[in-house]
């Protein structure tokens, strides 16, 4: 995998965060626009959609880093984690599963 692509999958999955992140916090304090709820549910589907590159990339760099002992790779790893999570727990919430409470006014 090339360097250019390697910079626009970590360009394309930056760009969803960030969309997803401002849409996300608006939409817990805030009743989404019909145009933000299609925004920010198409931000999701793209991570969803470059996730398979992104591990490539992860791996490669991962199997040249991982016996430096580096606490950079910790951090990387803890990341992956979050997101990941926080992916589960995205698909979840779009797909009503799980117990329905109010949280900021929302279920």
């Amino acid at each position: 995998m090339g360097l250019q692509m390697v910079r626009f999958i970590n360009s394309v999955i930056l760009g969803a965060v960030i969309i997803l992140t401002l849409s996300g916090v608006y939409g817990l304090f805030l009743t989404f626009p019909s145009w933000m709820f299609e925004v920010h549910r198409l931000a999701g589907w793209l991570l969803i959609a470059v996730l398979p590159w992104k591990v490539a990339i992860s791996l490669r760099s991962l199997k040249r880093r991982i016996f430096d002992g580096g606490i950079m790779v910790l951090v990387a790893l803890l990341a992956a984690i979050l997101t990941l999570l926080i992916l589960v727990l995205g698909l979840a919430w779009g797909f009503r599963l799980g117990p329905e409470q109010l949280w900021l006014r929302q279920t």
